[in-house]
C-alpha cells in the first residue's frame, strides 16, 4: 500500500484533487467543454423555454419585436451543440487596475502584499438575434472569478509561463522564474487569495450524483431503511430521501416540502389515480408485493 501511495504522489501533488477539479471547471483554450461553458450552454430564460443557451426577451417589453440573446454555443436542428461552434466564455489572466486606470498582470505575491483579490475577469460572447436577423457578436465582461494559485488560469502556471516565453522551460528555469517573483517552488498551490489572505476550499466526501444509496439509519432506537439520491442536472443539485417507517409506511422528503410526504400522495400528485397502477410502478419484487399492496390499501382507507 505504501508503494501505491508513493507512486501516486510521485506523479501528482498533494493538492491535485483541488487543481484538477478547478481546471476542469475553468474555461481555457485547451478545455472547450469546460463546466463553465456547459453551464452557459444550458441556460434558459425563461426556464420553460425549449431552446438552451439563449435569453428570450418578453415581446410585451420590446414593442412586439422577437429578440433573443444567444450566450451559449450554436446548436443544430436536433438541439445538439455544433461541433464547429467556438466557446462563448473566456477567462482573462489575473490582473489589477490601478487608480489611474492602468491595468497590469497580477502575481500571487503582489496580491498578498497589497491585500488584493487574486481574480480574473470573465467574458461572455453575446449574440443578439432580432426578428430572425443575427447581429455581430459582442464580448462583454460579466464579472470576476477568484483564480486558484497554480491552476491553468494562474500567471504562475508552467503552461502559461511557457506560452508567454514561447519556449519550453527546464525545471531549473521554471524554479528560477518562481523565485524571481518571490514564490516558493515547493508551493503546490490549490488555494485562493482573497483580500491578501490565502484561503482554501475544504473538500467533503459526498454521494455520487444520480445514484441511489440504500442504508440503515438509527432513529429513536430502531433501524430505519433509507434510500437517498442527489439528483443533479444542468448545475442544479437536490437531495431526495425515501424512508420506510417502523409501521411500513414509505415517505419521501424533497427540498420543496418542509416535512416528509407519504409516497402514495406523491404518486397521486404525479397523476397516478389507480392503486394498482401505483403498486405496479413501485413494487418490482413479487416477494414484497403483498405487504406493499396492504400498505396502499391502508393509505386509501385513511
Amino acid at each position: 500500500m505504501r508503494d501505491l501511495v508513493k507512486l501516486y504522489f510521485d506523479e501528482r501533488s498533494i493538492v491535485n484533487h483541488h487543481t484538477s477539479s478547478f481546471n476542469d471547471f475553468l474555461a481555457t483554450n485547451d478545455n472547450a467543454n469546460s463546466r463553465m461553458q456547459k453551464i452557459v450552454d444550458d441556460i434558459r430564460v425563461p426556464t420553460d423555454d425549449t431552446d438552451r443557451g439563449t435569453i428570450r426577451l418578453d415581446p410585451e417589453r420590446t414593442n412586439g419585436r422577437n429578440i433573443e440573446i444567444r450566450i451559449g454555443r450554436k446548436r443544430d436542428e436536433d438541439g445538439n451543440i455544433d461541433v464547429q461552434a467556438k466557446p462563448t466564455i473566456r477567462i482573462s489572466e489575473p490582473s489589477v487596475m490601478e487608480a489611474n486606470g492602468y491595468s497590469h498582470e497580477l502575481t500571487p505575491m503582489e496580491a498578498r502584499l497589497r491585500n488584493l483579490n487574486y481574480m480574473a475577469s470573465i467574458y461572455v460572447d453575446f449574440t443578439i438575434i432580432e426578428d430572425g436577423i443575427e447581429k455581430e457578436t459582442e464580448r462583454v465582461r460579466v464579472g470576476d472569478l477568484p483564480m486558484m494559485v497554480r491552476s491553468k488560469g494562474c500567471n504562475l502556471n508552467r503552461g502559461v509561463v511557457e506560452a508567454h516565453e514561447q519556449r519550453q522551460m527546464s525545471d531549473e528555469e521554471y524554479n528560477k522564474f518562481l523565485i524571481e517573483r518571490k514564490e516558493d517552488p515547493m508551493d503546490s498551490g490549490g488555494y485562493f487569495i482573497i483580500g491578501g489572505t490565502e484561503r482554501v476550499l475544504i473538500t467533503l466526501e459526498d454521494l455520487a450524483p444520480n445514484r441511489v444509496m440504500v442504508e440503515y439509519n438509527e432513529k429513536y432506537g430502531s433501524a430505519v431503511e433509507v434510500a437517498k439520491v442527489f439528483s443533479q442536472r444542468e448545475g442544479y443539485r437536490a437531495l431526495t430521501l425515501v424512508e420506510k417507517k417502523k409501521d411500513g409506511m414509505v415517505t419521501v422528503t424533497v427540498p420543496v416540502a418542509p416535512t416528509a410526504i407519504p409516497l402514495v400522495a406523491i404518486m397521486r400528485a404525479l397523476g397516478m389515480e389507480d392503486d394498482r397502477q401505483i403498486y405496479e410502478a413501485i413494487v418490482s419484487n413479487e416477494n414484497v408485493g403483498g405487504h406493499g399492496q396492504h400498505r396502499l390499501c391502508q393509505h386509501r382507507e385513511q
